[in-house]
């Protein structure tokens, strides 16, 4: 199984309400380019769920149009903010899908990629950047089991390699 989570691209500072931040201009940018980098991978998508927040649904649509991949995208409250990462690997775990894409927010994101790679929210070594997307693998799905296989950040020439243990 391969889980690649991406947080959204840059979003404008105010809005109606937190839910309706729109991506800035940079945003829309940096989510083009990670998509031109992840699809130079040869990926397979299976599915793609995002938070309702717009500026995580707008990254999505934008990633998946941008990389040329076709999946179907879902919407679910699971992915908002306020989620603890517990919950969302509840929800993973129902999933039958071999190649998810998550589309979603800080700190929601950040605790997740913990939690799949070492088996706990609060090991903070690394906390994703916006428009970031690490992909995370796993030959058995479960806590803690996860290797991050390579992190892709916005305009950059090359991707951060990363080892579960780090």
């Amino acid at each position: 199984m391969n889980i690649y989570l991406l947080r959204h691209g840059e979003a404008e500072p105010r809005a109606a309400s937190d839910s309706q931040r729109r991506l800035t201009e940079k945003g829309e940018a940096d989510i083009q380019d990670i998509a031109r980098q992840f699809s130079q991978r040869n990926p397979v998508l299976n599915c793609c769920i995002c938070s309702p927040y717009l500026r995580a649904r707008q990254s999505a649509e934008l990633f998946l149009q941008s990389s040329g991949l076709r999946c179907p995208i879902q919407e679910d409250s699971v992915l908002t903010p306020e989620k603890p990462a517990t919950e969302l690997m509840q929800f993973l775990y129902r999933l039958e899908e071999e190649n998810i894409l998550l589309a979603g927010h800080n700190p929601q994101l950040t605790a997740l990629f913990a939690l799949l790679t070492h088996g706990e929210t609060d090991h903070r070594m690394k906390i994703l950047a916006a428009g970031e997307l690490c992909a995370i693998a796993f030959e058995t799905f479960a806590e803690g089991l996860g290797e991050c296989h390579f992190s892709l950040l916005p305009h950059s020439k090359q991707p951060t390699a990363r080892l579960s243990g780090q």
